[in-house]
């Protein structure tokens, strides 16, 4: 496959972009301490992560993207439907990432219509539940490869 990467970010910021409503999502990551109470719930896209390997020698290279959406949401600017639970409410979102990276047929691998090899969430998801501050931070590492 011979795709930008460009063409893969925006893909897999669309996936993300369609698990909720966001106020503010940007395809480049702000840090915290810059996204305003009023701009969150918040997404952003980061690829902090490129690997290149070539299974033959003059072959073609296989590319390794590893990409981290990240999910900033305040509890005491957020209102949620009444009897849900945050926990409840971060479970949902988590699992709506999760089906969004599913490939449409079992058993087959999620090539973002067509853009890459596979793509899928692989590693610790880090959530931090913001006890101490009302200060929500999720991370979902997710993992593409492609033939760039």
């Amino acid at each position: 496959m011979n795709v930008a990467r460009k063409q893969v970010s925006h893909a897999i910021f669309a996936l993300l972009q369609s698990v909720y409503q966001f106020r503010k999502t940007e395809l480049d990551l702000r840090g915290l301490g810059h996204v305003d109470a009023e701009e969150q719930p918040y997404l952003g896209l980061v690829r902090p992560r490129t690997s290149a390997t070539q299974q033959k020698a003059f072959g073609l290279t296989i590319w390794e993207l590893q990409y981290v959406g990240v999910v900033y949401m305040r509890k005491d600017a957020t209102q949620l439907a009444p009897g849900v639970y945050w926990q409840d409410f971060l479970d949902d979102i988590e699992d709506t990432i999760d089906k969004a990276f599913q490939p449409a047929t079992v058993g087959t691998p999620n090539t973002l219509n067509g853009l890459v090899t596979n793509c899928w969430i692989e590693g610790d998801i880090e959530i931090d539940p913001g006890i101490l501050d009302q200060q929500i931070a999720m991370f979902i590492p997710i993992k593409v490869l492609t033939g760039i």
